[in-house]
């Protein structure tokens, strides 16, 4: 989208991207390099996020309290994905990746995986209610 600036993970792929020529890792290496990238972005920027509702509160005043139940809340929420990712399959582990944290669109997801992109939607519609079955309450 014009005017909107790359998520994380596009910033990720894009460093990895920039970087492969310097590094060069081999076959077996690539995918967990690419990972290690991915997963430091991530963190670099919930990082800078926590920062920043950090700034927001102290000038607004919010109620500090709140915030921890909040936070305490999404991390008992994200352990369950988690928890319940762990349990896919290894091709809907692929599936979810790539749709979620990729942000891949579908016809993209079929590119990938060399299917139709009916078949990636169907899969991947699959793929995404399995985990949340999975990762109910």
């Amino acid at each position: 989208m014009k005017g909107r600036a790359p998520s994380w993970a596009a910033q990720a792929f894009a460093s990895a991207f920039a970087a492969y020529q310097r590094v060069r890792p081999d076959r077996e290496g690539l995918r967990p390099w690419i990972f290690r990238i991915a997963r430091n972005a991530a963190i670099d920027h919930h990082r800078r996020r926590r920062r920043t509702a950090a700034l927001v509160a102290r000038i607004s005043g919010r109620d500090r309290a709140r915030e921890v139940e909040e936070e305490v809340e999404m991390r008992e929420d994200v352990r369950r994905v988690v928890a319940a990712f762990s349990l896919l399959s290894r091709r809907d582990r692929t599936l979810v990746g790539l749709r979620l944290a990729g942000d891949l669109s579908l016809a993209e997801i079929a590119g990938v995986l060399g299917i139709g992109e009916a078949a990636a939607r169907k899969a991947t519609q699959r793929a995404l209610a399995r985990l949340r079955a999975e990762a109910r309450p």
